[in-house]
């Protein structure tokens, strides 16, 4: 499977094409392999898939290595695929020059500190997706990144670098969402409304947290902190790490319910593959769990 992400932001739809009530469930897109066309949109038709979906492209597919930077190539496929199924949902690009470093010590390598090269290339990813056009502000569209600093062995948000990306992209009136680089941070800091106050003076209307190192529901002392500090400085939360059909009635139960709140699953199988099945369950468990909610159209 690929390895770039794009983050999708969709209506539910059924295997008849009808809408369904908005939930708070994030999953992703696998896009083609390579040489396969056009993208498989196969969330879109199952019972109740995510509003939010990643496609990832053109690498071999490791979980663990998060996704990439796409070129305009995928996306104009992407639009091109959601076209045909009479789609445009919101999108989200991912925004990540490369995966973590090569291991060289038994310790393993820290991943999301960029060179400033690799901070210019980040600036120039963002500049030439705008520039495209394929992107539009009006219905949402944005770019996913984070960025962190060593501060003597304690990993901070890198203010400066955050803040000069998402200024970039909101200039054009882009929304920017921090990705779970800030994972590392909550495991550095017991401050956590400290970290939420930093994400937001980076300018970022949301993230993506497992609350720290680990599962979701490992951390879910944390996650409550941030999903209540989230609501106060207006940053959304969404939960991942570890989330499965299996587990979301205990993250409910222990987060709670209600705006700011969402929960991402990658709904692999046990081969690595997107797992229907589980993507489908995810769905009507939340359903089960009365997690309707309306008006999301927008992050």
């Amino acid at each position: 499977m690929p390895d770039r992400t794009v983050s999708v932001k969709t209506q539910h739809f059924s295997q008849s094409v009808t809408p369904v009530p908005d939930l708070p469930l994030s999953q992703p897109l696998l896009s083609q392999k390579s040489g396969d066309t056009p993208f498989t949109l196969h969330t879109l038709q199952i019972p109740a898939p995510s509003q939010r979906l990643r496609h990832l492209t053109d690498k071999p597919y490791l979980p663990a290595l998060g996704g990439t930077t796409p070129t305009l190539t995928e996306l104009s496929t992407l639009l091109t695929s959601l076209s045909a199924a009479n789609l445009r949902p919101t999108i989200r690009i991912m925004i990540r020059p490369r995966g973590p470093p090569a291991q060289t010590t038994s310790k393993p390598p820290q991943d999301f500190l960029y060179t400033a090269a690799e901070i210019s290339a980040m600036e120039s990813s963002i500049t030439s997706f705008i520039s495209s056009g394929l992107l539009d502000p009006a219905r949402g569209d944005g770019f996913v990144f984070g960025l962190l600093t060593d501060e003597r062995g304690s990993l901070e948000l890198d203010a400066e670098g955050n803040t000069l990306l998402v200024e970039l992209a909101r200039r054009a009136g882009f929304t920017c969402v921090l990705h779970r680089a800030v994972d590392e941070v909550f495991s550095s800091r017991e401050d956590v409304e400290g970290v939420m106050e930093g994400v937001r003076r980076c300018g970022f209307e949301g993230m993506l947290t497992s609350g720290g190192r680990g599962r979701a529901v490992e951390n879910l002392e944390r996650l409550r902190e941030a999903v209540e500090a989230g609501r106060r400085e207006g940053v959304e939360v969404v939960v991942g790490g570890g989330v499965r059909r299996s587990n979301l009635g205990g993250l409910v139960e222990g987060l709670g319910a209600g705006d700011g709140l969402w929960f991402h699953s990658s709904c692999l199988g046990e081969d690595g593959s997107f797992d229907e099945e589980e993507a489908k369950g995810a769905g009507e468990e939340l359903v089960r769990l009365g997690l309707e909610v309306t008006g999301l159209g927008r992050q």
